[in-house]
């Protein structure tokens, strides 16, 4: 008996294979696409404000527990490290942003690095990026400490309107699809994501009050 990989079975019948599935590539898309919506956080969704009211009460998805919490749940935050790289954020007041938990900073979540940073720079473990923001730009307190004054040189620039938006791999625009995520994500073939995308995924997301 013959035996062939997994990964030339699983193949597009386009390509002359058995057009068999992958189910972890399927799952992975679903999961990265619950994960953009609660990042996006625009209040829309009756499972999102669920996930925030029990889950990210005092943390943000970047920074939440992945030991507590429903099995799916715990699933969506082990693609973290995966995904950050493909969402961006962009400050501007920083009223939505949260300035130890979210990454904003291109050194990601601070309080990950600055473990010590809330006691160190005197600004408390939940407060919101805007306390370091006024009119004329940061407004961070004097830090003395040179461990973390490493937060000071690498600030980013402001940006009008402030934002999270999805960093594709490739300089095309693809939208925010489970073709899209796939794809950039590169998890696999995607031919059936197509028929999700169109049929299947629309539904869902009807059902639950998700924004495509």
């Amino acid at each position: 008996m013959t035996r062939v990989a997994w990964s030339d079975v699983c193949r597009p019948l386009e390509e002359g294979d058995q057009g068999i599935w992958r189910l972890q590539p399927l799952n992975q898309a679903l999961m990265s696409r619950h994960f953009w919506v609660v990042v996006r956080c625009n209040g829309s969704s009756v499972w999102v404000n669920w996930i925030i009211r029990h889950y990210l009460r005092h943390s943000s998805i970047w920074t939440a527990r992945n030991t507590i919490g429903l099995w799916s749940w715990r699933k969506i935050l082990n693609l973290r490290v995966q995904l950050l790289g493909h969402i961006q954020y962009r400050v501007s007041t920083g009223d939505r942003f949260l300035l130890w938990h979210d990454p904003w900073h291109p050194l990601g979540p601070l309080i990950h690095r600055f473990q010590r940073g809330p006691m160190t720079v005197g600004i408390h473990l939940e407060a919101k990026l805007h306390v370091t923001i006024n009119e004329d730009g940061w407004n961070w307190p004097l830090i003395t400490d040179i461990e973390h004054m490493e937060i000071m040189e690498m600030l980013p620039p402001l940006a009008q309107r402030e934002a999270v938006t999805w960093l594709p791999r490739v300089e095309t625009f693809l939208s925010l699809t489970l073709t899209g995520f796939s794809n950039h994500l590169a998890l696999g073939w995607i031919g059936v994501y197509y028929y999700l995308d169109l049929f299947v995924f629309p539904a869902i997301a009807s059902y639950y009050g998700w924004q495509s």
